[in-house]
């Protein structure tokens, strides 16, 4: 698979509720359009209030025999989302005891839904599990639960052998914003881990965001555009003066693909956006042939 497109499928998926099998099969990947995605779905309003459930029943239900039962507390829990965190420690026991592939991945979803950091310390053995569905479906429990126990189970799964594992972990500490793991990202794109690019973009501070601009023209430019996205059109924006240098960086690269992405970042460029920012841009489209599809 081409990999910007990979990285797009695996951040797309971490936005989404856990739809394991087409995820696992897809692979990982999205490039942080999926940053604009979330923002675009605010701006339509907030989500609609989280059914009431008996949360007592539900935790009664996980304690039975009956797997059906389990599962259909499950979905119940997940759909009440943080509402049902008194319920969590329930679902983590459950995950403690052992289960089926099934009732493991509904638990998956029910604590990505509740999104309690102390679920984490649960989640965190099944990257280890022998069913590949079920380390991914983990990982992106973890990005979902968030807090230093999945940090530290995300950077470990950088290192792991499973490339699906390795990239859905980087994309896992994107979506958490971990900037401690940035040295372990950065490793991780130098060793081929795709998605680490658009990670380091989503959590850089201005050294690192510097530091993974550097890389522009060493490493293929789709993959490097993936971490400027989220670098160029974050919000609040980080300073002109890391801004501009790397508006620059693409600039020198001289290449109508570089001139077409520039194109497109100027076309998402808020209005309240740096003008000066927004010139430098400007001024690289011009000095680039072919970067508005002219020749």
């Amino acid at each position: 698979m081409h990999r910007p497109l990979r990285v797009m499928i695996v951040a797309a998926a971490l936005a989404t509720p856990l739809g394991l099998a087409t995820a696992a099969d897809a692979g990982p990947a999205a490039r942080p359009a999926a940053a604009a995605g979330k923002a675009r779905a605010r701006a339509r309003g907030a989500k609609p209030p989280a059914p009431a459930i008996d949360v007592e029943a539900a935790c009664e239900k996980l304690r039975g025999a009956d797997a059906s039962g389990v599962v259909e507390a499950l979905r119940a829990l997940k759909a009440a989302g943080p509402s049902a965190a008194e319920a969590a420690a329930h679902v983590e026991r459950l995950l403690a005891r052992g289960a089926t592939a099934d009732v493991t991945k509904a638990a998956f979803e029910a604590l990505s839904a509740i999104g309690a950091p102390t679920s984490s310390a649960a989640v965190r053995p099944y990257v280890q599990s022998r069913v590949g569905e079920l380390r991914v479906a983990a990982l992106r429990a973890l990005a979902a639960t968030k807090g230093p126990e999945a940090i530290a189970a995300l950077r470990e799964g950088l290192r792991a052998a499973d490339p699906k594992v390795r990239s859905y972990a980087a994309a896992g500490l994107g979506a958490i914003g971990a900037d401690e793991a940035l040295p372990d990202l950065f490793l991780a794109l130098d060793r081929g881990v795709a998605e680490a690019a658009a990670a380091i973009g989503q959590t850089c501070g201005p050294d690192a965001c510097r530091k993974l601009a550097a890389k522009i023209g060493t490493i293929a430019f789709d993959l490097a555009r993936t971490g400027l996205d989220p670098i160029l059109l974050r919000t609040p924006p980080l300073p002109d003066d890391v801004l501009i240098p790397i508006v620059g960086r693409v600039r020198e690269l001289g290449t109508p693909e570089a001139g077409r992405y520039l194109v497109d970042v100027a076309a998402q460029w808020p209005a309240s956006g740096s003008k000066k920012v927004k010139q430098a841009i400007d001024a690289a489209i011009a000095s680039i042939p072919g970067a508005r599809g002219g020749s």
